[in-house]
């Protein structure tokens, strides 16, 4: 288990936060090991995302039992949301690749699931999707 990250992608999270606001809401459950605020490439501003890395399976599994849906920080309507960014039940090896969550956005507004999943297929199974609406 030393080679794995413990990545979770944060959301709901009030725009004016920067990662020194963030890291106190984290430490408490274990060693971040790394944090990043999600940023728009062009203005800098926060997308209300992140993403925080634990040094430990536990700590990140702690932070999601006790954090998810739990928490409204200042200036924010909804309660933060805690989910692991990669997927950790596969082995890291040739014949059972690491699986991952990718977020894609600007999808026009009138695409239907059938259609995402269609266009994602070449690439191999969709475990799961959500169009945000």
């Amino acid at each position: 288990m030393e080679d794995k990250i413990f990545k979770l992608y944060v959301s709901c999270l009030p725009s004016s936060y920067t990662e020194s606001d963030l890291v106190p809401v984290f430490e408490p459950y274990g060693s971040v090991v790394d944090l990043a605020i999600i940023r728009d490439r062009f203005t800098g501003q926060s997308k209300g995302s992140a993403f925080v890395t634990f040094a430990t399976a536990d700590a990140a599994s702690l932070a999601i039992q006790t954090l998810n849906g739990s928490i409204r920080l200042p200036g924010c309507t909804r309660p933060i949301q805690v989910r692991m960014a990669l997927r950790q039940g596969a082995e890291e090896d040739d014949s059972q690749p690491l699986q991952t969550k990718v977020f894609v956005g600007l999808i026009p507004k009138a695409m239907e699931d059938s259609e995402l999943l269609e266009l994602f297929a070449p690439y191999g199974d969709v475990l799961e999707h959500v169009i945000l609406r």
